[in-house]
């Protein structure tokens, strides 16, 4: 599939919304340990815009991921699944907009932001939209957050990996590897 202007954008805005992300939850865990406290203020105090941002730039990358499925091989590019997880993500990204990233509503938004990523993690793993290990990177990740919003304490270490799923995404998204993807065995 040729890689347009926006996936490659979009792929951009994903890639730095996963390393600002992977930035804010590291200094949110760090700054846990450095007080002593099992609490986690998931206000993210003093890191509301970063996060925000970064929800922000995640977003472009969803849309961009969402963009360029192809549908011309059966179905609405990554299926049903994936269509209704990128629906729930959205409002999970809506959510955390609105919020402001304020305590109770913004957790509510991560939980339906997570529930979102791993259904349309699940959809590009089983309709091979991206690579295998984009796609796996992308279901971990969404698993490692939500047992952070499930938890509290240090756990905000577990937001990481959903950064880096996205830096994953968002590299084969500026690459144009979205689409069906082919493995070697299925190109001959």
């Amino acid at each position: 599939m040729a890689t347009s202007r926006f996936g490659q954008w979009s792929g951009l805005a994903a890639v730095v919304g996963g390393v600002l992300w992977m930035i804010v939850f590291a200094i949110q865990a760090a700054r846990s340990s450095a007080e002593g406290s099992d609490e986690f203020f998931v206000s993210l105090n003093g890191l509301g815009v970063a996060g925000l941002l970064s929800v922000l730039l995640i977003s472009v990358g969803f849309v961009g991921l969402d963009r360029h499925m192809p549908s011309d091989w059966g179905g609405p590019g990554y299926g049903n699944l994936g269509r209704a997880g990128y629906g729930v993500a959205l409002v999970g990204i809506l959510m955390l907009i609105l919020s402001g990233a304020s305590w109770g509503f913004d957790m509510l938004g991560f939980f339906i932001l997570m529930v979102g990523s791993l259904l349309v993690g699940v959809a590009t793993l089983t309709r091979r939209v991206l690579p295998r290990w984009g796609a796996i990177a992308l279901i971990v990740g969404s698993l490692s957050l939500l047992v952070f919003v499930a938890t509290d304490g240090l756990i905000a270490w577990l937001g990481v990996p959903y950064g880096a799923a996205w830096i994953a995404v968002g590299y084969l998204l500026f690459l144009g590897r979205s689409g069906r993807f082919r493995t070697a065995s299925q190109v001959r």
